[in-house]
């Protein structure tokens, strides 16, 4: 897990605000590849500096625990790129 130097933890804005939307997907008739409809399903994206501000730089392996009304992300692999302030 990475954790943040005090210097950089006062630094982030502790609070973000994003909505759900939706991604479509196509199903399709397996024999005359015809679509049969689409189907909606909630997505969520993040993105920004604020990530590898944070310790979710790109490549690094996310851990998502869910909980009705939460989710909680935690970094699992260490940023090697990561300044040396930020990986104490």
């Amino acid at each position: 897990m990475i954790q943040l130097s005090v210097a950089t933890r006062e630094g982030l804005k502790t609070a973000r605000r994003a909505k759900v939307g939706y991604t479509r997907r196509r199903h399709q008739d397996p024999k005359t590849l015809r679509t049969r409809r689409y189907s909606q399903h909630p997505s969520l994206v993040l993105s920004g500096d604020w990530l590898a501000q944070a310790g979710f730089a790109t490549g690094v392996a996310v851990e998502v625990s869910v909980q009705y009304g939460q989710l909680v992300l935690q970094a699992l692999t260490p940023d090697v790129s990561a300044p040396e302030e930020l990986s104490r």
